[in-house]
């Protein structure tokens, strides 16, 4: 078979398994979560409804009942997540999401401004007094929510609570700006911590780090708000980014991460960490404030990544966070943002990649996600961050002759 005609097998193996997945009635560690629990798997049913018109009526139907059945628990449970990742917001985000798309009917009053206010308090508490501004379980996940909702009545205003939160965790360096984070992060060893500064310490990732801190300030400027100010915000980060540049790179030109000044030699590609974060941090840098050397540098490092082979890439497994189905989702964003066949090429090889990943006789569509021994070793995954929901929509973009959206939800577009 052909790479399309292994694709097509792939994706409809995985589509059988994830249907499985939504009727099976246990009880899940994660029921609402959209990286780890069924409600991911409307994302992965948004694509096969395209990819499969004929399919179409019976996936939005199950869409819609994913977010029912989300809400639902929400409405029934006490204590409960708030996360993007596996709570509340990350929910929230799906089903304005699904609206936009016109999946699902819902008025923007529907959404109750307390609960929105309730949240709005858990995001600044935990960017501010926690210093937990993290995509994925901290602070501006709510960010990321409030810039999905295009029509919450008192955005502005929400809005403006992220950005003095930003503000309250900006420190001024040599070069710019850093922001600080989660402190944890940086440790090595739980049981031998180390003492962290702040100012000479970053994570360029887009799970946790400073990119995404750009990406939400490009994509809130261009929609409109606070355009001067974020602006100065934007340049002033990106110098600093700039500046961990490496004089001497090898395969990676930036750092993961930086500890008290050491930016080590290591790098990888993925959608979780490495320079294909930064490549979108100057990316969507460029497109907020048409500064071209935002543009040229994200252009660099993309080139620079192309080059780089499975092998050396750092992809243990497949999945889209930290695996070769993300990166070959990233690179076909590069490509329908640019027209860069190269691009498109360096995507195809990937989806290749992912598919010759698909090892484990026991493993779902042939899949795991990857775990080290010491933690039980390579697991079995439906979810849509890790597991098979998301290596299928990124094997479906392959089959997509136009950008996909789904892929929003990893803030890429």
């Amino acid at each position: 078979m052909n790479i399309q005609q292994q694709v097509t097998a792939k994706v409809d193996e995985i589509y059988k398994l994830v249907i499985q997945f939504i009727e099976k009635e246990q009880l899940e560690e994660y029921p609402i979560s959209i990286f780890e629990g069924k409600p991911g798997a409307a994302l992965f049913l948004y694509q096969y409804a395209h990819y499969k018109p004929e399919k179409k009526e019976e996936c939005y139907a199950l869409i819609n009942t994913l977010i029912d059945d989300a809400f639902e628990y929400i409405a029934a449970t006490a204590d409960i997540r708030m996360s993007y990742c596996d709570g509340i917001i990350g929910i929230l985000w799906l089903t304005q999401f699904f609206r936009n798309q016109g999946v699902i009917e819902m008025d923007a009053d529907e959404i109750e401004e307390n609960i929105v206010n309730e949240l709005s308090a858990y995001s600044l508490s935990q960017t501010i007094d926690q210093l937990n501004c993290d995509f994925l379980h901290g602070g501006f996940g709510f960010w990321a929510f409030l810039i999905e909702f295009n029509d919450l009545p008192f955005k502005e205003k929400l809005l403006r609570a992220q950005l003095d939160a930003l503000h309250r965790i900006t420190i001024e360096t040599e070069h710019g700006c850093n922001w600080k984070i989660d402190l944890d992060i940086f440790q090595k060893d739980a049981s031998n911590k180390i003492q962290i500064d702040s100012a000479r310490s970053t994570h360029l990732g887009m799970a946790h780090g400073i990119s995404i801190i750009v990406v939400l300030l490009a994509k809130t400027k261009m929609q409109g708000y606070f355009e001067k100010e974020i602006e100065e915000l934007i340049h002033k980060g990106m110098s600093h980014i700039k500046s961990l540049k490496f004089a001497k790179p090898s395969a990676s030109l930036y750092p993961m991460i930086v500890v008290n000044g050491d930016a080590g030699k290591d790098g990888r590609l993925a959608w979780c960490n490495g320079d294909l974060c930064v490549a979108l941090a100057f990316w969507f840098a460029w497109k907020a404030t048409h500064q071209v050397d935002y543009k040229k540098e994200a252009l660099q490092i993309i080139d620079v990544a192309k080059s780089i082979d499975k092998k050396n890439a750092g992809a243990v497994d497949a999945g889209l966070c930290h695996g070769t189905a993300g990166i070959a989702q990233l690179f076909r964003r590069f490509f329908w943002e640019t027209g860069e066949e190269s691009y498109l090429a360096a995507s195809d090889q990937w989806i290749q990649a992912t598919l010759e990943m698909a090892t484990y006789k026991d493993g779902y569509a042939g899949y795991k996600t990857y775990s080290a021994e010491a933690y039980g070793g390579p697991r079995l995954e439906y979810g849509f961050l890790s597991g098979i929901c998301g290596i299928g929509s990124a094997l479906l973009s392959s089959c997509s002759t136009t950008p996909t959206a789904w892929d929003r939800v990893l803030q890429i577009c």
